[in-house]
């Protein structure tokens, strides 16, 4: 009585169901070895005794259940590894989120005071800080202290007046000695929106004020205020 396929379709069809979890599919690869051991006696018992199965096909069987028992283990672990890579990489995506980086692009203005990162000390040239709007339209032209550093922008224009919410640009515009009209670009903050990815394992941030950059070449982030 040969029943080495049942044994084989059995080991392996319980082999399937162990891919839901590791915790199960270990405990069912050992049910399921119990009774492939018993159905394997159970074909040494009920053999032809004038026609006995050889036993490299014993070898076999047993060398199939332990393939199959090892790949299913196997399978196991790379799941549970895949997941908590997986877990690690959106939390630190999602670290980066309401968070706000340092950029020379447009950022979003909202109503609350922008801070900006000016040279340290200013270039010569008596340089103002100038203000363009999504349209590339100057809205402000205002002085600047001496030393620079970091200062806060209150979004008005060059009147006083309260400028619209939306997205600004800011540049150093001073005159050298040769009469030259120079521009520097000026960095502020931005808060991230949103963060992700790319084929490379590079982040990329979107800011509020529509620039996206790579996490790589932010000048500065902090703490959203």
């Amino acid at each position: 009585m040969d029943i080495a396929p049942a044994t084989q379709a059995l080991t392996t069809e319980g082999a399937s169901h162990d891919a839901s979890g590791a915790s199960g599919g270990a405990t069912k690869i050992g049910s399921d070895f119990e009774t492939f051991l018993r159905m394997l006696t159970a074909q040494v018992r009920n053999q032809d005794p004038l026609n006995p199965i050889d036993a490299t096909d014993y070898a076999t069987q047993l060398a199939t259940f332990s393939s199959v028992e090892q790949q299913v283990l196997t399978n196991d672990l790379l799941r549970g590894l895949g997941d908590r890579l997986g877990q690690g990489s959106i939390q630190s995506l999602t670290s980066w989120l309401d968070a706000e980086v340092l950029t020379d692009d447009a950022v979003l203005f909202d109503g609350a005071p922008i801070d900006l990162e000016l040279p340290h000390p200013l270039p010569p040239g008596a340089p103002a800080l100038m203000v363009t709007d999504a349209t590339g339209a100057a809205v402000s032209l205002e002085s600047l202290p001496a030393n620079g550093g970091r200062i806060s922008w209150a979004g008005s224009d060059s009147n006083g007046r309260p400028l619209p919410r939306g997205a600004y640009t800011f540049s150093l515009v001073s005159t050298d000695d040769a009469g030259e009209s120079q521009t520097l670009p000026v960095a502020a903050y931005d808060t991230v929106v949103e963060a992700t990815r790319n084929l490379h394992g590079h982040v990329q941030l979107r800011l509020a004020g529509g620039a996206e950059l790579s996490a790589e070449t932010a000048q500065a982030v902090r703490v959203a205020r």
